[in-house]
């Protein structure tokens, strides 16, 4: 049962990493013709990254109640705004915090 939810947290990373290539690849695309925003290696690695979250989701789904997997899946839009922090160098606003403060109370509620 622990491997299940190790995947579910991997899942969440891999999400997360997923969505940090994305990024990347589009501010790194210099051409003006849309295909080169789908056709770069940071795009390409963060739908690989993408694609492997969500079967590992889909894998502990097969064991893991619902509840469980609404409890750690949220915590990707938490992890994102620390990556962008630390890989992108992006600012952390009020209102980023704020959001992330309600989702972690969203969790505790929804979870007891």
């Amino acid at each position: 049962m622990i491997k299940y939810h190790i995947l579910i947290v991997i899942a969440v990373i891999l999400s997360t990493c997923g969505q940090i290539f994305l990024k990347i690849g589009v501010k790194k695309n210099k051409y003006k013709h849309y295909i080169y925003l789908y056709l770069n290696v940071h795009t390409i690695t963060g739908y690989i990254f993408l694609f492997s979250a969500t079967l590992f989701s889909l894998y502990s789904l097969r064991i893991l109640p619902v509840k469980v997997l609404a409890f750690i899946l949220p915590l990707s839009f938490i992890f994102v705004m620390l990556f962008s922090k630390i890989f992108l160098k992006e600012s952390i606003s009020k209102l980023h915090i704020i959001g992330t403060i309600l989702i972690g109370i969203g969790i505790l509620v929804f979870n007891y």
